[in-house]
């Protein structure tokens, strides 16, 4: 019921805006940088502990020469079974206490040491820690149809991306106009829609290129008509050319 990893990024760069119907807990163990939920920024240094609620749209960016976080995502129906509804609940975003700090130190520990039982341990401290999170850290969830709708959008581009898109049929699926989907898909992920599509594309072209596909058939398998706008785009992405990466 639980997904734990560690996540690094470099200065500047960003991780793929996301949202799901989990309880996601951010730790960051090193660095500074930029989380964004649902468009408002909340800044992010070491010892901070960062929660985004079920359904928020949300990237992170780092600021300093690199950003490492862990991120534990835990089940919604896990956490029903215990009578905590987190698709109901909206948690406060930032914790700043003493207790984020061991409630992540059990976690790395037991995960990383493997005792026995350790996943029953795992489990319970979950379990306990989101009970008194849920006691004294939350508010009732309020609706907001914009958001559901740019979660709509944003779905649609995950499943279309290598396809050819434009913004207009984007927001038609998720039931905008183009000038206020644009708008809105602006202010909350931070990209433009082509860019976000662009990002993704890119991000699918890296993993053809690591697996030894040529630049070219990368290329057309992720969306890109024109090789030398897809080489430009990529660089600006991860700063180096295409070809230099299926070099290495």
């Amino acid at each position: 019921p639980i997904i734990f990893h560690l996540d690094c990024l470099e200065k500047n760069k960003r991780c793929v805006n996301n949202w799901h119907e989990n309880l996601e807990f951010i730790y960051c163990i090193e660095g500074h940088g930029e989380a964004v939920v649902n468009s408002k920024r909340t800044s992010l240094s070491k010892g901070d502990m960062l929660i985004i609620n079920s359904g928020d749209i949300h990237y992170f960016t780092a600021l300093s020469s690199k950003l490492n976080y862990y991120c534990l995502i835990i089940s919604a129906a896990f956490l029903r079974e215990y009578g905590m509804n987190v698709e109901t609940t909206c948690f406060c975003e930032y914790i700043a206490d003493d207790s984020c700090a061991h409630f992540f130190d059990t976690i790395i520990r037991e995960l990383t040491e493997k005792k026995p039982f350790y996943q029953s341990v795992v489990k319970g401290t979950i379990i306990s820690y989101t009970a008194g999170l849920c006691r004294s850290y939350t508010t009732q969830k309020r609706e907001n149809i914009n958001q559901d709708k740019i979660k709509r959008g944003l779905t649609y581009i995950r499943e279309h991306f290598t396809e050819e898109l434009d913004v207009e049929a984007i927001a038609r699926h998720a039931g905008f106009s183009r000038f206020y989907f644009s708008r809105q898909f602006k202010e909350t992920t931070g990209l433009t829609v082509m860019k976000y599509v662009e990002f993704l594309r890119c991000r699918y072209a890296k993993e053809l290129l690591e697996a030894d596909w040529s630049v070219s058939k990368a290329a057309l398998e992720c969306g890109f008509k024109d090789i030398s706008y897809f080489t430009k785009v990529f660089k600006r992405q991860f700063g180096t050319l295409p070809s230099k990466l299926r070099a290495k």
